[in-house]
């Protein structure tokens, strides 16, 4: 019963958005307007060439991630899991994107589904020749078949937005998982690691559709999903961010969590976050965006 119930929202949600691709009951996807889309890629090159720490502005996507590879291990506000982390020194260029990413996401339509938004992180993930190995094999690295329920179940009633913006998409993406008929919400208990559960992601087969640039891929708390890289991928760069649903499911392993969750905003705010609100983040390296204040502009 709970796998229709989580089917019908994302019935729901989806109906909100036009011309939207169904993967699976648990995950669509849905392209946005070129404008909104290019504006968003001029602004992950400022804040990721602040990143970089050049003097210069990098507008070219190709040089973009060859020097993300190079400079891969010196990046400092870069996460194992490959989060850029905003900083408070790169307050100005965080909120830049935020605006235009805020931007996109109200061409979808989402909001009168939405409780809540997180806030979004760029995230790089590196061709394997300077990637550290050891990090695959981390007990929450994303190259393990996983949904956001394992981690927390504070993830009950989130969905995820993910958004491929730059590199090798072809070698280097996100994989999503057909979830079986047999969806027991039993299985969404938080582990330790990703291999506890590797009976039950017996059950789950790739779907063999890679996400494309410029459109956003929703999926459900428990819908399952991994990082895919062939051995000679190039790098990607893509965004993250989860949005909490107004229509909640029964939460059987509802229990004290003292994960730390990206701070939330409502639709109204969001929409006006380095437009109108300037957003000061802590300096933090936790792995979420943690807000140090909000101010009026």
């Amino acid at each position: 019963m709970s796998l229709a119930v989580r089917r019908q929202r994302m019935d729901v949600l989806s109906s909100r958005v036009a011309n939207a691709d169904r993967l699976d009951p648990l995950v669509f996807s849905a392209a946005i307007p070129e404008k909104e889309f290019q504006a968003v890629k001029s602004a992950a090159f400022v804040y990721l060439s602040r990143c970089l720490g050049g003097d210069r502005l990098i507008t070219d996507e190709d040089e973009l991630i060859a020097k993300m590879a190079e400079n891969y291990t010196r990046i400092g506000n870069l996460t194992p899991n490959g989060k850029v982390m905003p900083k408070p020194w790169l307050n100005l260029e965080y909120n830049l994107f935020l605006r235009e990413l805020a931007r996109a996401i109200k061409t979808l339509g989402l909001d009168e589904e939405i409780e809540d938004y997180r806030l979004p992180t760029l995230r790089y993930k590196p061709p394997m020749a300077v990637s550290n190995p050891q990090f695959a094999s981390r007990p929450y690295a994303t190259e393990k078949p996983h949904n956001e329920m394992w981690i927390s179940s504070k993830n009950c009633d989130s969905i995820v937005m993910h958004l491929l913006i730059f590199g090798d998409s072809d070698h280097n993406h996100v994989r999503f998982y057909q979830t079986p008929p047999s969806y027991d919400e039993k299985w969404m208990r938080p582990i330790k690691d990703f291999v506890e559960v590797a009976d039950v992601l017996e059950l789950y087969k790739p779907i063999e559709k890679k996400p494309q640039k410029g459109r956003f891929y929703m999926f459900e708390g428990t819908a399952v999903h991994s990082t895919h890289i062939t051995p000679d991928a190039g790098g990607r760069i893509s965004v993250e961010m989860f949005a909490v649903m107004k229509n909640k499911v029964p939460n059987i392993h509802l229990q004290k969590d003292d994960r730390l969750m990206d701070f939330t905003v409502k639709p109204e705010v969001f929409h006006k976050l380095g437009d109108g609100l300037f957003l000061g983040v802590k300096d933090t390296m936790s792995g979420v965006v943690e807000k140090e204040n909000l101010v009026t502009l």
